[in-house]
């Protein structure tokens, strides 16, 4: 059990109870090594639902399915062999989870028809029934339909998202935002645009990607990653939905390569942390906390201080956020640094793209991070990152140090995903490397 002292003294500065990382821990047991990848983690009632990808879409593969397993409080699995959400043939993906006050949601992308992806969903109960087996389509129409996102409004009204591959012009593939609301897990009505891939007078392409949802108490809060021409990484877009599909509070400004979206029902507010890499032949990075009032047209913006600058240009860093009912949870991939990789292979050990996750708390209120240090930043994004880069080699002697949650020697842990039951407890699942191609799902309880 790792305890961060993380309590703040001085004039006016609040004090934090300490952060506690447990060990991490197996999820699949009864799994003998895999490639388990992409997992997804939501709480629902008294129990977590960790669901992950089993197998990797790519050339030599004919066959990749959805698994989950339940998790208690406590960090216990709960099922002697995991369950198969769906083993349909064909390719499954990139699975995401929400609990709709009844049963969990799991959707995903699946090429079953051999034609183009579709969108499928089912719902599994807490004791771990399967209502749908293999799920049923909810996008289906012509071309693909992918990254699908769910969330949950509770009793059992939820909305799932996902991006919609538009007719082929002369311009490379666009990919509009599309989605339709659930009750009882079933489409309550038709699928609509919510964000168009081309602007309707200009025809401009604007390609939503990769889209991330949740409720923030009065409205669903989505976010998509705008690629300005066909696959060109842009910083995600923001807008709520309200319960008629109607779009409002189009947001931007935030980074590009990875983001993560959460929401606070209670306090009706959202969050976005992104990511962005820049200055490529240096492999500088940089990272956004942005924090959004429904009742303010202001946007708070914290950048973190004490994460790496300088990654290995090949490594995009994911990343995953929650609210634990007192405060937003961040967890972020870091690459080894260069004299890390010196020392590991020194050592022996598997060197190149190694990553560790680290995590930090952020307040609720002012998006201060409290286990580092942070500047806030007013809106011109990358002129402001750069110069609280240049303020930082100054005083970086000041900087608190990222808090490590899952980190070995020589080991690659990847693509974070986190959940909390709302008591200031959370888990972080990850894809835990054990070799060329074979990853498997790992767990770490935090607490407060």
């Amino acid at each position: 059990l790792l305890v961060a002292n993380t309590s703040q003294t001085g004039k006016g500065a609040p004090s934090y109870r300490p952060l506690r990382i447990g060990s991490a821990f197996d999820l699949t047991p009864a799994l003998a090594q895999g490639n388990q990848r992409w997992p997804s983690v939501a709480w629902g009632e008294s129990v977590y639902l960790v669901v992950w990808q089993e197998g990797e879409c790519m050339a030599g593969v004919s066959d990749t399915n959805i698994f989950a397993v339940h998790v208690s409080a406590e960090g216990k699995v709960l099922d002697s062999q995991p369950i198969a959400v769906c083993n349909a043939p064909g390719f499954q993906a990139y699975p995401s989870v929400c609990f709709d006050g009844k049963h969990f949601l799991v959707a995903w992308q699946d090429y079953r028809q051999g034609k183009d992806w579709d969108v499928y969903l089912a719902r599994v109960s807490t004791d771990g029934r399967v209502l749908e087996p293999n799920g049923v389509a909810v996008a289906s129409g012509t071309g693909n339909q992918i990254y699908p996102a769910v969330a949950s409004a509770g009793q059992q009204r939820a909305l799932v998202v996902w991006s919609d591959l538009q007719p082929k012009t002369d311009e490379p593939e666009a990919y509009s935002l599309s989605g339709t609301l659930l009750s009882e897990g079933k489409p309550a009505g038709p699928a609509k645009v919510l964000l168009p891939a081309y602007h309707p007078k200009t025809r401009e392409v604007k390609s939503y990607l990769v889209p991330q949802a949740g409720y923030d108490g009065t409205s669903y809060v989505v976010a998509a990653q705008h690629h300005p021409s066909g696959w060109q990484y842009g910083g995600p877009t923001l807008i709520r939905v309200n319960e008629q599909l109607q779009v409002s509070s189009v947001r931007g400004g935030f980074l590009g390569e990875s983001f993560a979206l959460a929401c606070d029902h209670q306090r009706q507010r959202a969050a976005i942390w992104s990511f962005n890499q820049y200055e490529h032949g240096h492999g500088r990075c940089g990272y956004l906390f942005s924090l959004f009032l429904p009742n303010q047209s202001e946007q708070i913006n914290h950048h973190p201080e004490g994460l790496q600058e300088g990654y290995g240009p090949r490594n995009g860093l994911w990343c995953a956020v929650t609210n634990t009912g007192k405060h937003f949870l961040v967890v972020i991939e870091q690459s080894a640094r260069p004299e890390q990789i010196a020392l590991l292979r020194e050592r022996g050990y598997y060197a190149e793209g190694i990553t560790n996750l680290a995590i930090s708390r952020v307040d609720g209120e002012t998006g201060e991070f409290i286990d580092l240090d942070s500047v806030r930043i007013p809106a011109q994004v990358w002129q402001d990152l750069r110069h609280a880069r240049a303020l930082r080699e100054r005083e970086r002697k000041g900087t608190r140090p990222p808090i490590t949650v899952a980190a070995e020697p020589g080991v690659q842990v990847r693509h974070p995903a986190v959940a909390s039951r709302g008591d200031g407890s959370a888990l972080v699942v990850y894809s835990r490397r054990g070799g060329v191609q074979q990853f498997k799902i790992y767990g770490v309880l935090v607490r407060e």
